[in-house]
């Protein structure tokens, strides 16, 4: 970790990769800051193979296999649970801290984010090969560059937006290179599209 940036002890994000879909440039930079990586078994092996380091492997059956394989290659923490997701839900809840989800699709994220109380929300971020997934506060800014292309989950009529935009498909489009004022009480989504 930089010299310059303190994080209290408890309060480092942590990212969970939960599939093999993922970009390996991004998730490089999400591991920059050594955060506590969680995978399950589907991510494991390809973590293996990139060699990034997991701390702990959950999984949904209790495959002594495997169990016995990622336990020999380095120290990690194995834990069986009934659901992945109720399981992420429950690491939210208990440590408030920020989150990151790779490797899932969109319509998995989209369950996640609707599975997951209002009030935690705020702590997940989303990531799949072509979109990033926040639930910001009500309020808040964006810097978007001209073409930059977003979508903005749950009624349009929910949503503020200062900024000048276009928008087909249900796609919205940046017009210019701005800073954009989105206000939603409603802890909908906005998905911004990754280049690729």
């Amino acid at each position: 970790m930089s010299s310059h940036h303190f994080v209290k002890e408890g309060q480092e994000p942590s990212v969970w990769v939960l599939g093999t879909d993922f970009n390996e440039d991004i998730l490089g930079t999400l591991l920059e800051w050594s955060p506590l990586v969680i995978t399950n078994l589907i991510a494991a092996e390809k973590l293996f193979s990139l060699q990034i380091k997991t701390d702990r492997i959950i999984t949904e059956t209790n495959d002594e296999a495997a169990k016995k394989l990622f336990t020999s290659l380095y120290p990690v923490e194995w834990h069986v649970t009934e659901s992945i997701f109720s399981e992420l839900r429950e690491f939210l809840e208990t440590h408030r801290t920020h989150l990151y989800v790779v490797g899932l699709e969109s319509n998995q994220l989209a369950h996640l984010f609707q599975q997951t109380p209002v009030h935690l929300k705020q702590f997940l971020t989303g990531i799949t090969l072509t979109e990033k997934w926040i639930c910001p506060a009500s309020v808040w800014n964006k810097w978007l560059a001209k073409g930059q292309a977003f979508q903005l989950t749950g009624n349009s009529s929910d949503w503020t937006i200062r900024g000048n935009f276009s928008k087909e498909n249900n796609i919205c489009r940046s017009q210019d290179d701005q800073l954009f004022r989105f206000e939603n009480h409603h802890q909908e989504c906005f998905i911004e599209y990754l280049p690729h």
